[in-house]
């Protein structure tokens, strides 16, 4: 079986199987459905939710509300906090399982196109688990609760009390940054959702079981105390109101009884929250407008994810499905009580008294009866006042032709129900939507800028993601501690770095810098400078020998090209651009790029997405100072924007120089597309999964002998900082794989009898952090499509840097074909060279998505000079030198 992945062509004949294959593909259609990913992963939520609450259903919740109401209530306080603390616990744990069932690795398809089934049937069966157990936990609390409401003491006021209280005297006293704070914020957001969903389903069993809002209220305990002992004693009849319980009468008359626990309940709450979160900002000496802050950073994750990813799981550590599969039990159940209470009993039997009325006839009645049938028939069993069935709803040979019509009834009733939520829903997100756009504009004018990019879990519930960039907008206002929690993540950094490098002695890197003294080559856009240019002279003994110092750890890539506006048009990196193994101080070209690219980004509304950039590179960036983007409007209208962009670094003698100068286009999204279709790779690429890391490809071709160990680590070195902020998959059809990205040039490779413009190489790359916003991605995608591409022809040419004078990219050529981009996932690149001549090369780098669509195009024009003859250049330097 061919492990070749390969983007569908309509063009091209398929091959065809044998006849005699055993492991034949039986299936009538050829080519697999067109389901991705994210399409299993809404048909596995609905499986989960069903198979769920068909688990949930033989529970029976009236033995376990009796079982939990005849314990003491010591026990009743325990059991409560043990279900709170087990629905956390399971919180934790539901967020990863339901993350990997969720996932790309689980729900892609194989290399030969076909679904995976083991794997994601496996994680499948685990989430069920989890999501039953859950469910589980969640339906005993909301009992043990609905216990607590319908005592006929004061249980429910000593058992919040209780829990309230014990949550203010853990957190109060307690030393807390701000996201730990952030933390807290989103648990409370959660519980409260939580209580009030709980709550919803204890209101409706009230109100089929007591009666409703029809109960009359005039024996409250307020107006108790304002009625005389004579009338207390007088004789009255008995009603609804005598059996509510004390819970139910704390509030006066006009209250309905049913909303009297949910005022208590959710009232004490909300209290409770306020004085904790008040005495955490007093003893940390935090303002309030941290909140704010924290509105901003949820605000922009919900802007800039509103179409993407919706996992409330991850974003706020909500048991979404659980608390779905809890309220559908309740919901069915709360529906056949209320069908067997509010149904009038069936009409009587026609009479056969002499003294029947004469008005009502036999045909009238029988009449009325049959109709009366017919609408209890599609109710089901209870509005006949029959009791439940022998046996169990579960057991198919119970099933009647009743029960068929009545269960149909119920699903039209849930459909109709579930219409109604969703357009309250799409209401409700439309609302938001707008409030999230007004709080994200507000913040891109106070310059800060939140991005999720998949940060650590931190704090008490560890739940939420706080990344740096939310970090930065939580500390905006205490840079101190902001700097002394960014020094203790240094430190974990490198005593993470020192663990891993452990045992691992650098002397293997000496032959790196026994070249220090020779000739470089410098270009914009290459990853590093290459220093293997062959000595001009015999480098002395003393030079031969240069210690290996590790590299400082990679930085994040959010937090490299992370900006701060010095003005309205003007931006600056916070960070130096990272050195990439090169000993002389000069960055790689894309750095200038990705800087240019986020800055006139920053400048546009957030409904514009860039179309292209196009400008020159004017000089090499270094990497001891920070960069700068200066951004000028051309145009703006209500479709299109331009914007101008010239990256600069002011040197160390304070004079300002120019590296890059470009124009980027922006366009708002179009409504309707008239046509949709790309261009495929130039042959066929293996699929990621199947494809080596640069590390295995490294280590296949030393175990081969086609390289040697100097070269491997030095190539290991140069690609370091790219392999850190990238997942590379490097494909075996292209030419780097086999010829160690070139360096080994005397490697043939499978392409050799080939022309050079039909000569190509691909990998496989997805970005090492999840960006949650649109600029984020693309500058990141920007970032990595400069590599390679003015070096390219060498190496399919079996030559290197030592065979050439100057290999360097002048000017490019930016296009996206897809407005929303996500750096995450994984992106097929192909690099060719299409022509050479007069000293110049014209290269291109195309990037794919896994559905085989191109995502964007990047060209390039470099200078590729031949190496001078050894007479001729030391007259250059002669002369250069008599200069």
């Amino acid at each position: 079986m061919s492990t070749t992945f390969k983007f569908p062509d309509p063009k091209e004949p398929r091959p065809r199987r044998t006849r005699n294959s055993r492991f034949r593909h039986r299936r009538s259609k050829s080519t697999p459905s067109t389901l991705q990913p994210t399409h299993k992963a809404d048909i596995l939520k609905g499986l989960l939710v069903i198979a769920s609450c068909f688990v949930l259903m033989p529970f029976d919740a009236s033995r376990m509300y009796h079982g939990i109401r005849g314990q003491s209530a010591i026990k009743l306080y325990v059991i409560y906090n043990v279900l709170e603390v087990c629905d956390r616990l399971l919180s934790a744990v539901g967020q990863d399982v339901l993350e990997c069932l969720f996932s790309r690795e689980t729900l892609d398809r194989n290399p030969d196109g076909r679904s995976k089934i083991l794997r994601p049937f496996a994680m499948f069966a685990l989430a069920l688990i989890y999501t039953v157990a859950h469910a589980t936990a969640l339906f005993y609390q909301v009992i043990t609760l609905n216990v607590a409401v319908n005592s006929y003491s004061n249980a429910l006021l000593t058992l919040l009390m209780s829990n309230q209280f014990v949550e203010i005297k853990g957190t109060v006293f307690k030393k807390f940054e701000k996201e730990n704070l952030f933390q807290i914020t989103c648990a409370d957001i959660v519980e409260r959702f939580q209580l009030w969903l709980m709550l919803l389903i204890i209101a409706m069993r009230n109100v089929v079981e007591v009666g409703g809002l029809s109960i009359q209220s005039s024996d409250t305990s307020w107006t108790a105390m304002f009625t005389s002992a004579n009338a207390s004693t007088a004789t009255t009849t008995f009603t609804a109101s005598k059996i509510i319980p004390m819970s139910f009468t704390i509030f006066p008359k006009y209250i309905a009884q049913v909303l009297n626990p949910f005022l208590l309940v959710l009232g004490s709450e909300m209290a409770v929250d306020w004085l904790k979160h008040a005495y955490i900002t007093k003893f940390n000496q935090y303002k309030p407008e941290v909140y704010g802050k924290f509105f901003d950073v949820l605000a922009k994750d919900y802007y800039s994810n509103a179409f993407v990813d919706a996992n409330l799981t991850r974003r706020l550590g909500l048991p979404v499905i659980p608390l779905c599969c809890l309220f559908v039990r309740a919901a069915i159940q709360t529906y056949h009580m209320s069908i067997a209470m509010y149904m009038p009993p069936p009409l009587p039997t026609m009479s056969t008294s002499l003294t029947s009325d004469s008005m009502s006839s036999p045909s009238t009645t029988a009449a009325f009866d049959h109709i009366d049938r017919v609408f209890r028939r599609a109710l089901g069993r209870s509005s006949f006042g029959a009791g439940a069935p022998a046996q169990a709803w579960y057991y198919p040979s119970s099933w009647s032709l009743d029960d068929l019509i009545a269960g149909s009834t119920m699903l039209l009733v849930f459909l109709i129900l579930y219409l109604i939520f969703l357009a309250c829903k799409l209401l409700l997100g439309m609302l938001l939507l707008s409030i999230s756009r007004k709080r994200y504009h507000g913040m891109r004018e106070r310059e800060m800028m939140s991005v999720e990019t998949g940060g650590r879990r931190v704090g008490g519930w560890g739940v939420v993601d706080v990344d740096d960039e939310m970090r930065k907008v939580i500390y905006s206002d205490d840079p101190e501690s902001l700097a002394r929690l960014n020094e203790r993540d240094e430190k974990a950094k490198k005593k993470e770095e020192q663990e891993r490098e452990r045992g691992v002695s650098f002397g293997h890197h000496d032959l790196f810098f026994q070249f220090q003294q020779h000739s470089l080559l410098y270009s914009p856009s290459l990853p590093f400078i290459f220093p293997f240019a062959p000595p001009l002279h015999k480098p002395r003994l003393a030079h031969a020998t240069t210690t290996m110092t590790p590299q400082p750890p990679t930085i994040p890539f959010s937090t490299q090209l992370n900006l701060r506006r010095l003005n309205d048009t003007a931006f600056e990196t916070t960070t130096t651009p990272q050195r990439m193994g090169n000993p002389q101080p000069i960055a790689y070209g894309g750095y200038a790029l990705a800087v240019a690219c986020k800055a006139a980004s920053l400048t546009v509304p957030p409904d514009y997405h860039l179309y292209s950039m196009q400008g020159n590179f004017l000089g090499p960036a270094s990497t001891n100072h920070q960069l700068r983007a200066s951004v000028r409007t051309l145009r703006q209208t209500r479709t299109f924007a331009t914007r101008q962009v010239e990256v600069s670094q002011v040197r160390d003698d304070g004079e300002t120089r120019l590296c890059l100068i470009a124009l980027a286009d922006f366009q708002t999204p179009e409504q309707d597309v008239l046509l949709e279709y790309s261009r495929a790779p130039s042959r066929t690429y293996s699929a990621w999964s199947q494809c080596p890391t640069q590390l295995d490809a490294q280590q296949k071709l030393l175990a081969e002998g086609k390289v040697t160990q100097a070269q491997v680590d030095a190539h290991a070195k140069g690609f370091q900082l790219a392999q850190d902020l990238f997942e590379q998959r490097v494909c075996p059809e292209g030419i780097f794989a086999q010829t160690l990205h070139g360096m080994a040039k005397s490697l043939p490779h499978s392409q050799d009898g080939l022309a050079l413009p039909q000569r190509t190489t691909a990998d496989w790359f997805r970005s090492a952090e999840r960006f949650a916003d649109e600029v984020d991605n693309i500058t990141s995608l920007t970032w990595i499509m400069d590599a390679a591409i003015s070096f390219a022809p060498l190496a399919f040419s079996h030559l290197w840097f030592e065979d050439v004078g100057a290999a360097s990219s002048l000017d490019f050529s930016l296009r996206f074909f897809r407005n929303r981009i996500d750096a995450r996932r994984w992106h097929l690149r192909e690099l060719s060279t299409k022509v050479g001549a007069e000293g110049r090369t014209y290269g291109e780098s195309w990037v794919w998505d896994e559905e085989g669509r191109a995502v964007a195009c990047m060209t390039q024009q470099s200078i590729l000079r031949p190496r001078l003859k050894e007479g001729k250049e030391k007259k250059k330097k002669k002369d250069k030198g008599k200069l």
